[in-house]
Order: structure tokens, then sequence, then C-alpha cells
């Protein structure tokens, strides 16, 4: 399920803690290889699982999720943890992360991510959570306008200009050369 490529170093000032719940390792593998302090079996106190019947469940869940959103997801989890160190937030209060910690996560991005980014990135710790088996519970009105305030917020950079709308004629030419 995961790689066997060896990831690169990672970024100056995407740095996360040395953790043993977070292994240096390539983005694609993350949301597989970076576990909370929790874990589904301490969330299901009515049954027990043995390391074999959790390793199959995530497994199954982890290909819910296509290899390129994988990897954004990656960056999207590596992101939040790097905020989380800089703000001295405990392993065990990043999951299950709270309204007002995913809300403060997206305000102190907001700026210097576009707002699609930064949607991704939520999305990451929520597919985290979910494949981890802890409950997500969010307030979604207020992320949404938080995202929504953060996509106000974005960089020019993170914009593409307009572009011109593809015409009658030009998909007719596109159509003469295609046939020929």
């Amino acid at each position: 399920m995961t790689s066997k490529a060896k990831p690169r170093p990672y970024r100056v000032g995407l740095i996360p803690a040395i953790s043993t719940l977070r292994l240096h390792c390539l983005a694609r593998d993350r949301l597989w290889l970076w576990r909370p302090s929790s874990s589904r079996s301490s969330c299901s106190n009515s049954i027990s699982l043995s390391d074999s019947d959790l390793d199959c469940i995530l497994s199954v869940i982890n290909v819910s999720w296509a290899q390129g959103t994988h990897e954004t997801y990656g960056a999207g989890l590596l992101v939040y943890h790097v905020f989380c160190d800089t703000h001295n937030i405990p392993e065990e209060l990043r999951c299950p992360a709270t309204p007002l910690l995913i809300v403060m996560f997206i305000s102190s991005c907001a700026g210097s991510y576009s707002g699609s980014a930064l949607t991704n990135y939520v999305f990451s710790i929520r597919a985290w959570h979910i494949l981890h088996g802890i409950p997500w519970t969010m307030d979604d009105m207020q992320v949404k306008a938080a995202l929504d305030g953060a996509s106000a917020l974005a960089p020019p950079s993170s914009k593409r200009p307009k572009q011109a709308p593809f015409t009658i004629s030009l998909l007719e030419s596109i159509s003469a050369i295609l046939t020929q």
C-alpha cells in the first residue's frame, strides 16, 4: 500500500516536529502512515479489533481516494501539522480536531494559499480523521465562512487570469484540423 521510493527532505518552513506518529514518508503515503494519537480501536470500546483487522479497515478505506488526491492530502497534512507544531497544539488535540482549531488553521493560512488549496487542506484533515476512524464533528457553516474569507484574501499570484471563452469559429477551426 505504501511506496518504496525515498522521500525528499522537507522544504524550509515546512518541517514538522519529529514524532513517532509522523514518519518521514512520501506525501502520498501520509494519510495512511501519519497516525493520530488516538486510534479507531480506542474510539470503539464495544468491539475488540486485532492489528490485522485495523490494517484491513485502513487499506480498504485508503483506496477510496485517487493517487493524486493522496498527494494533495499529504501536502495538506504536512501544513496542518507544521501549523500545530508552531502553535504548540498537543497531539491529542489535533485529532479529533475541534471547529475552533480548524478555523484557526484556515485563518493562519489565509493570504498565503489559494482558496482551493486551503479547501483541499481542510478536506485532507477530514480524510485523515475518516481513515483512522476518528469522528469529524465540524460547524460546517463556520468552516465554510472561514474558507470563503481565506479565498478572498488569497494572494494574487494564486489566481489565474480570466481566459477568453472558446468561440464557435475556434471550435470549427479545431474540428477542421482534426478531420483532415
